[in-house]
């Protein structure tokens, strides 16, 4: 008895475990924090390593993304998948480093097959000229189920005041 009451224990720990991991709002926070973590590039590191990501970003993204970045004037609007790959593989080439990391997730909200994650950040994102992030940003993440999982459909990234 005391056996199958440990086993017992043990399987419903697992189960709520399995539950609370494979919930669609722990789904998208995993993939926004994929999806952030690819921003990260070290300095001095080679460009063949750094775009690598383009595989995993080819993975979240769906086909068109809109995109809201004030201080970059060239990421506004609709992009194609291809075209926001060539982006991130321009990035990965010409950014000096990156650095992106989440403070806090403000709001994970699922409805149905769509998703948003609201998350502050602290961004530093150096070019060779400029910088066109340094400090906390707020940043939205709009995703949408499809077939093969969660995809992001709108990125919305403002320097916090």
């Amino acid at each position: 008895m005391r056996r199958f009451a440990l086993f017992a224990l043990v399987a419903a720990v697992l189960a709520g475990f399995l539950f609370w991991w494979f919930s669609p709002g722990q789904v998208v926070k995993r993939r926004t924090k994929t999806l952030i973590d690819l921003a990260n590039l070290e300095a001095g590191t080679g460009t063949a390593s750094r775009a690598l990501g383009t595989f995993t970003l080819t993975k979240l993204l769906d086909d068109p993304v809109t995109l809201s970045v004030p201080s970059v004037e060239e990421a506004n609007g609709r992009f194609a998948r291809q075209e926001l790959e060539a982006g991130y593989q321009w990035f990965c080439r010409s950014a000096k480093e990156s650095r992106v990391k989440v403070t806090g997730f403000d709001e994970i909200s699922v409805v149905g097959d769509e998703a948003t994650v609201r998350a502050t950040l602290d961004a530093q994102v150096v070019f060779p000229t400029y910088r066109p992030s340094d400090g906390p940003v707020q940043a939205t993440f709009e995703w949408r189920k499809r077939d093969d999982g969660w995809r992001l459909v709108r990125l919305v990234w403002e320097n916090a005041p």
